[in-house]
């Protein structure tokens, strides 16, 4: 996709040259000088950099990434400004810290307690980290990386974690003669693995808030499994597990809510055909 960086031509001198500039964006749109040949220049995702100094932007430029917690923390993963920490648990919502940390993708356990943060998963030829950290708050401190890589045999997509923030679900992929293949794993904070799924299908994977239950997409339906043990396969795409014993998936005309074990569904959502309309069964 090119360079990030910034070519120069002098015309000024007696003989022209050219020269480059590296940059910490690689898709930018805008760029300006001054009477003093100073320039800004602005990405793709709203960064702004100053050439006096591309170490601190102007800008945080687009949010790529939100989560909240119960007790009133917010956290915004920013383009260029790192992800930024808000309480919002009041009337009047203020500013908490920022860490230096780029990503496309973060997750607060329900508590508060504990940030996940996946590194920059889009562009990310230009930056080889693609590190799944998690920190605890406040203080920042790192209580587990999987440092992986861009390159790496074994691509790392996606992660989720579970409300309690102490399980990880992992999304791999090995592209291997002609096809990729995706595994999909769950690992607690001390990197010991309770679940394991080796696919074609890279569907999405939902973690109830202990860590216990898994659900998985693939194609239009739902593998789940507690425990590690597959215990049911039924129709409809996970979406959220609502707690520990609840699971809601989507069956594209209407929302379901299934227990843990996957048995009928409890409650059903209409969502085709005029006003929504809520129908559940006794019990």
């Amino acid at each position: 996709y090119g360079k990030p960086e910034l070519g120069m031509i002098d015309l000024a001198s007696a003989s022209i040259s050219q020269s480059t500039v590296a940059l910490p964006t690689a898709f930018n749109q805008m760029l300006a000088f001054d009477a003093n040949d100073q320039f800004v220049v602005g990405g793709s995702r709203g960064e702004v950099f100053s050439g006096a100094n591309l170490d601190a932007p102007l800008s945080c430029g687009a949010v790529l990434s939100m989560a909240g917690a119960d007790e009133g923390t917010l956290a915004l993963a920013t383009a260029a400004g790192g992800i930024v920490l808000f309480d919002v648990s009041g009337d009047a919502p203020s500013y908490d810290t920022s860490l230096p940390l780029l990503s496309s993708h973060i997750a607060l356990s329900n508590d508060g307690s504990r940030l996940a943060a996946a590194a920059i998963l889009t562009n990310a030829q230009y930056s080889p980290d693609r590190a799944l950290r998690v920190l605890s708050l406040p203080g920042a401190t790192e209580l587990r990386a999987w440092p992986y890589q861009w390159g790496d045999t074994a691509l790392f997509f996606d992660f989720t974690m579970s409300a309690l923030g102490d399980h990880f679900g992992h999304q791999t992929g090995t592209f291997t003669q002609g096809a990729w293949v995706y595994t999909q794993r769950v690992l607690d904070l001390d990197n010991q693995q309770s679940f394991t799924r080796t696919s074609s299908s890279n569907g999405a994977l939902r973690l109830s808030p202990d860590g216990q239950h898994v659900a998985v997409a693939e194609g239009n339906t739902t593998n789940l499994y507690d425990h590690g043990t597959l215990v049911d396969t039924f129709f409809g795409t996970p979406v959220a597990w609502l707690d520990d014993s609840h699971l809601l998936c989507s069956t594209g005309g209407s929302s379901v809510i299934y227990d843990a074990l996957g048995n009928p569904p409890t409650v059903t959502l209409a969502t085709g055909g005029g006003a929504d309309t809520l129908e559940g069964t006794a019990g």
